[in-house]
This record gives C-alpha cells, sequence and structure tokens, in this order.
C-alpha cells in the first residue's frame, strides 16, 4: 500500500503505475485530505463478463447488485474503516477508498449507469446536453452553430531559438550555483493554511506577533504533533516535508506574555495609600499578564517534490499540467530556507536574511544604520534548479540606542533643546521601542500635545482620610506619576513632549527617557520597430502600511524614433499590482508591443489572463473590424540578485549589451538578461526580460536589438 509512494523511483522511461497517469494527480490536487495518507486506496470498477443482452441480462436489475457496493463505496469515502498496518507494527489507523476508474463497453457503461445508451441523449457523461441530430443535418448544424468556446489560458510562450548577432561571445561568472538534489522525486509537500485569532474571534495580523506564536506552538505542541517539524512563512502559510501534520484540521491554543497588561497598569489610576509600588501590585490582579492565541491549521493540498525535482534535470513541470506547480514547490524551499534563517536569529525582509552581527552594520548618519545581508532563492534554469545567492542586500535600521539620541542624530543637532518636535514626530511614528521601565515592547503613534510635565490626564484616587473606599478623580501629569509610581527623577524629560503609544481615542504616554533600544527593521531602432507601437506599463505603491491608493502609469509612443511618449497615470486600489480598467485606445495603425514592469513570476498567469485580455477587448470594442493588431508582451524585472562578472577576474563590469540567453535562462519559457548600459564598478545590474507572447514574430535577434535601443530611448 505504500510502494507508489516510497518504493519506487521515478525515471521518465519506466512509468508504468496508475500513479504516473492524470487522473491520479487531478483527484489528489481537488481532494487533499484523502490524498495526504498514502495508504488509502483508489478502486477501478470492471465490467468484464457482465452481459448487457439476451435473457440472462442484468441490466434491468442491475441496481439489486449494485445496492451493497453503493453503500459500502459510500462508507468508505467518508468515515473510513479501522485498519491494521502490520508494516508498522500493528498500528491502526482509518483507511479510506474511492472509484477512481470504470473499464467497460458502452451497452455495460449504460447500464451501470442506469443512463439508456439508445437514441437521443445517449451519451452517459453528457446526459441530457447530447447533442443528438440526424446525419443529413449534421453539417448544417455545425455549420450554423454559433456557440462561443471558452478561451483556452494562456501560459508564456516557449523559446523560439537563439540570437545571432553580437561582435564577440565571452565567458561570464554568475552568483547562481547548481543544486545537485532536493528530495525523492515520489514525495510531496504539504500545504497548510494558518489562521490566528484572539479568544474573541478577532484576527491577529500575523505579521507582528506570528512567528513567536508558532514558534511557542512548536515547542509546546510538540507530542500533539507527533514530532513532526513544519515550516512557516510567518503570514498564513505552513509546509511540512514528505509526511503531513497528524489531522487535516487541527486547533491550540498558544499563550504568550500579554505586553498590554503592562500598558493598562500604566495608565491605571493611581492609590492613594503610602505604597504606591503596592496599590498597583493590587490593581495588577485584575488584568491579565499572559494573552490567548487561537491558531487553526488546516490542510489546503499537496505539492509533488517532482515539480522542483524536474528542474534538477534542466526539465519543466509540464508533467502535471500546471505551469505554476514549480512556482508553488520553489516557493515552499524559499520558507524553508526563511525558517532556517530565523533559527539562527537573522533578521528576515522577504528572501533577504540580515546577520545580527556588528561587522555588518555601517553609520549612515541621520541615526540610521545599513545592515549588509544577502539574498537567496530557487530558480529554475537550462542547467537545472539553481540557488541565487547575492551578498549585496542592504537595509536600513534605525540606530540602536535611546529615543533622545536618535532624535539628535536624526536631526544633526547637539542638544535637545535645538529638535524641532514636528519633524520628531513624523520620524519617531511607527517605529518599535522598547520601554526601560517595564522591558516591554511598543509601537509609537506619536507625541504627546503638551510637554511632560504639563501633560496632564484625570486618575482615580482613593481619599486618604476616610478608608471608606470612596474615590475621587484628580489631574496628574504624566512626570508626576513615573515620579511616585517607579520613583524615576526623568528632569531630562521634564522639558519634552511625551511618546504616545496608545490609540488617539486612548492615548498612552511615556517620557522620552524610557524609551531604549530600537532593534527591528524599518524598511537607431531595428526596421522591424517602425510599424510597433511600445507601451509601458508600471504600478507604484505606498509604504507598507499607509493604506494610500497605488498609482497606475501607462506610456506609449507617438513616433517610429521611440522618442517621445504619452502618458497616462490614475490611481486604484492599494497594493493593486494589475492595473484596473485598462479599456482605451491607444492607436489604430500599428502593432503593439506592451513592455510591463513590476510583476513576478507567479503574477505571469494575472498578467497573461486579466491584463492582456482587458486590452485586447478594449482594442475590438474600439476598432470594431478595422483594427486587429497583433501583440508582442514582455515583462522587464530589475528587482532580482543575479549578476555577471568577467571570468578573467577583471574588475571591470560586463561590457555594456551584454545579453545572457543560455544556462541559467528558463529551460523552456523565453527569457534573456541584458546589461544595455555601462556603469559603476560593481552597480550594474542586467534586466530579466521575459517574452510572454509574440504574435509579431519577432527572431531572436531583432527581439533583443530592439530591446537595447529602446534601453536608450
Amino acid at each position: 500500500m505504500r510502494w507508489h509512494n516510497t518504493g519506487r523511483s521515478r525515471n521518465d522511461a519506466d512509468k508504468g503505475h496508475h500513479v504516473d497517469g492524470k487522473a491520479w494527480w487531478a483527484f489528489d490536487k481537488n481532494h487533499p485530505n484523502f490524498a495526504c495518507e498514502i495508504r488509502n486506496v483508489r478502486l477501478g470498477l470492471s465490467s468484464d463478463g457482465v452481459n448487457p443482452f439476451g435473457p440472462q441480462s442484468l441490466s434491468k436489475d442491475m441496481d439489486v447488485f449494485l445496492r451493497p457496493l453503493v453503500d459500502e463505496l459510500k462508507e468508505l469515502w467518508t468515515s473510513g474503516i479501522d485498519t491494521r498496518d502490520v508494516s508498522t507494527n500493528n498500528s491502526i489507523f482509518r483507511m479510506r477508498a474511492m472509484l477512481l476508474w470504470t473499464v467497460s463497453d458502452f451497452p455495460t457503461r449504460s447500464s451501470l449507469s442506469g443512463w439508456s445508451g439508445q437514441g437521443y441523449d445517449a451519451c452517459p457523461t453528457f446526459n441530457e446536453e447530447t447533442p443528438s441530430t440526424c446525419v443529413i443535418d449534421l453539417l448544417e448544424m455545425e455549420a450554423s452553430k454559433d456557440v462561443a468556446s471558452p478561451p483556452a489560458k494562456r501560459v508564456p510562450m516557449e523559446r523560439r531559438g537563439y540570437a545571432s548577432i553580437g561582435e564577440n561571445k565571452i565567458q561570464l561568472l554568475t552568483n547562481h550555483f547548481k543544486v545537485r538534489k532536493v528530495l525523492r522525486a515520489m514525495e510531496w509537500f504539504y500545504h497548510y493554511s494558518v489562521s490566528i485569532t484572539y479568544e474573541d474571534g478577532t484576527i491577529v495580523d500575523p505579521r507582528n506577533v506570528g512567528r513567536r506564536i508558532m514558534k511557542n506552538l512548536q515547542e509546546e505542541f510538540i507530542t500533539e504533533l507527533n514530532g513532526k517539524e513544519f515550516a512557516y512563512d510567518g503570514d498564513k502559510n505552513l509546509y511540512t516535508v514528505c509526511e503531513p501534520l497528524p489531522r487535516a484540521k487541527l486547533e491550540f491554543r498558544v499563550v504568550l506574555l500579554n505586553p498590554m497588561s503592562i500598558r493598562k497598569l500604566e495608565s491605571a489610576d493611581l492609590g492613594g495609600d503610602d505604597n504606591p509600588k503596592e496599590s498597583v501590585k493590587k490593581r495588577s490582579r485584575g488584568f491579565s499578564r499572559f494573552k490567548t492565541y487561537k491558531v487553526a491549521i488546516n490542510l489546503v493540498g499537496v505539492i509533488p517534490i517532482d515539480a522542483a525535482a524536474t528542474a534538477l534535470r534542466g526539465q519543466d513541470s509540464n508533467l502535471y499540467q500546471d505551469p505554476e506547480l514549480f512556482q508553488k514547490a520553489v516557493r515552499v524551499l524559499n520558507v524553508i530556507l526563511q525558517q532556517n534563517a530565523a533559527k539562527r536569529g537573522c533578521f528576515l525582509v522577504h528572501q533577504s536574511f540580515f546577520h545580527n552581527e556588528p561587522k555588518n552594520f555601517m553609520d549612515i548618519g541621520g541615526g540610521v544604520v545599513g545592515c549588509r545581508g544577502f539574498h537567496s532563492s530557487f530558480r529554475a534554469t537550462q542547467g537545472g534548479l539553481s540557488l541565487n545567492i547575492a551578498d549585496v542586500s542592504t537595509t536600513l535600521l534605525v540606530k540602536p540606542g535611546s529615543v533622545m539620541d536618535f532624535l539628535l542624530g536624526n536631526q544633526r543637532v547637539k542638544y535637545p533643546n535645538l529638535i524641532k518636535w514636528d519633524k520628531a514626530e513624523e520620524a519617531l511614528k511607527n517605529l518599535r521601542i522598547k520601554a526601560t521601565h517595564s522591558n516591554l515592547e511598543y509601537k509609537i503613534t506619536g507625541l504627546s500635545t503638551y510637554i511632560c510635565d504639563n501633560q496632564m490626564f484625570p486618575m482615580k484616587q482613593k481619599t486618604a482620610t476616610d478608608g471608606d473606599g470612596k474615590t475621587e478623580t484628580k489631574l496628574i501629569s504624566v512626570f508626576d506619576y513615573f515620579l511616585r509610581h517607579y520613583e524615576l527623577d526623568l528632569k531630562g524629560s521634564k522639558e519634552f513632549p511625551c511618546i504616545n503609544v496608545g490609540k488617539p481615542e486612548r492615548p498612552i504616554y511615556i517620557p522620552i527617557e524610557l524609551g531604549g533600544d530600537n532593534f527591528r527593521l524599518s524598511f537607431g531602432m531595428p526596421a522591424a520597430a517602425h510599424q510597433t507601437l511600445i507601451v509601458g506599463m508600471d504600478v507604484s505603491h505606498g509604504s507598507t502600511h499607509s493604506g494610500f491608493p497605488s498609482i497606475a502609469a501607462v506610456v506609449n509612443s507617438q513616433s517610429s524614433s521611440m522618442y517621445r511618449y504619452h502618458a497616462a497615470v490614475r490611481i486604484q486600489t492599494p497594493k493593486q499590482e494589475m492595473i484596473e480598467s485598462l479599456f482605451q485606445k491607444v492607436s489604430d495603425t500599428k502593432d503593439n508591443g506592451i513592455f510591463r514592469d513590476g510583476v513576478s513570476e507567479s503574477q505571469f498567469n494575472q498578467v497573461l489572463n486579466i491584463e492582456f485580455n482587458q486590452i485586447i477587448e478594449a482594442c475590438k470594442f474600439l476598432g470594431a473590424d478595422n483594427w486587429s493588431p497583433k501583440f508582442m508582451l514582455i515583462v522587464a524585472q530589475k528587482n532580482h540578485h543575479t549578476k555577471f562578472f568577467q571570468a578573467d577576474d577583471s574588475p571591470d563590469n560586463v561590457p555594456p549589451g551584454t545579453v545572457v540567453e543560455h544556462t541559467i535562462c528558463h529551460p523552456k519559457y523565453n527569457d534573456f538578461y541584458m546589461c544595455a548600459h555601462a556603469g559603476v564598478n560593481g552597480t550594474t545590474r542586467p534586466t530579466h526580460y521575459h517574452v510572454l507572447v509574440d504574435e509579431i514574430g519577432y527572431c531572436p535577434t531583432d527581439l533583443q536589438e530592439l530591446v537595447h535601443c529602446l534601453s536608450y530611448a
């Protein structure tokens, strides 16, 4: 029962098992809960020996024979039966089964399905939708019917060949490293969704505490997970390798220290007894020092590791009729890299990793330091699966230290009384700090309106003389509150605004001296081109948490020289990469060459089947029957980490105009790298071009020459 998964090898020349068929793979993809247990059974029903004709025919009473079979199949599918596995010390597991194949001739198939196989509507598959007609009328019907079939899903075009232009060929080195082995091809990645909520059902943003919660879960519930480790992407996805988690649906309650418990104490009422600290301690019993999170983990699907293993052999993943399957497998490998880096204490920014070591930091002024790190990601190439590693990733960090030191450095002044507080509030907003009095983390939301000594807030106090439990509300300054509660003489904060770590409707103030170390990441044209209209498209997004609309821009050339362009700019939904409402005419005489910027390989499907469809529909709507241009669609990627170096140890950049279309390019689809310009040593990065559609029919030489010329237009 395990052999199909663990006991056989997969070679292209040795495919003799049903597991290699499309039906098996399609079923597993649609029913991951069933597929995750490799001991579940797939059945075939053969009607060999059943006589559908004559006096011995079972066709009239077929349901009598099928009823017990149908009942048992339903039980096996819905609930399964307890089964003893002798290969694993007689352990008991719940085995399920399903009917995947039937083998029968057409008359017997009709009997089994209960559908008449004669006359009109004779097909058991199409049933009442069976097209029936006389042979004489067949040609007329086919000619007259006006039924539009759904458009085929577009995929990136295949490579047509290689270019022949160029003065000479040179040897280059690149930062791609060949992967020799991933895992056995017959194994799986198991994909789970992760939902984190508070006990009241409110959704938790996993970007802030997701990794802490899942780390705690893995350590605390290691027994419930059967010792199985997982890779978590820090958001809503979790993966296991080779074996699934114990159940398809799991729920846990994870308890972490609740920072709000201390925050509430800091904004609590000041007691009137002689021992303020004891008073605060008594009231702390009313606050929970811990926060409980509910974590739901649900199986989403399975991803065959073979989707990545084929890339090791320089092949594509069309074996499973899913062009995006390789991207899913590679995403799992990248998440595993992230998980390992996080365990080693690295800062993570997407696929870039930063070690917290002094040698990696450089002071760039203004209270900000740069942190050197490296980037890594897997890619499919003609030479097989490669790991792209770049040691040039840099991110910006607020320089560790007190808030006051940061502001002095940020505004480049020597004394606090020279700080401009309107600019200070803008610089501090959304930074995370650790308060020295509580050792807890906060996010700065702003500054107080008044200085610390004058910023008042109401606080209930017990009357000191009555002793009858009565209270009265008095105003107290933030400075006096911290002086009396924590015995802190904050003379350096008295004359300056407070840090607000609360919400606008309920501010929580901390004197500026209590802001401790900040350690979080902030974050001449070819002849063929003269009849081609060049269109460029890109979307610009605001900062991560700004909520501002995204800005979409489309430009198109207005002359054959490609030096004059018309531009259209509009706002759209925040963080939406696909351009909305691409429905306007740009020309009525030329073919269209479209350059799309800012999308990754995982978004090619949306570009091809959403944006491109809108452009085609716009042309049809505005041009009617008189305008039917041909299209070429190219994605230009600049935000990647592939670099080239001269092989002779030369310190110079690669020559301008260098094109790479072999070895590290995709094994099937049409892509190439180009370094069009000369640049300062060490700064040149090639642009990665992906040709998704080419209805115009450019040969590789003309296309690369066009792209090179447009780089200077």
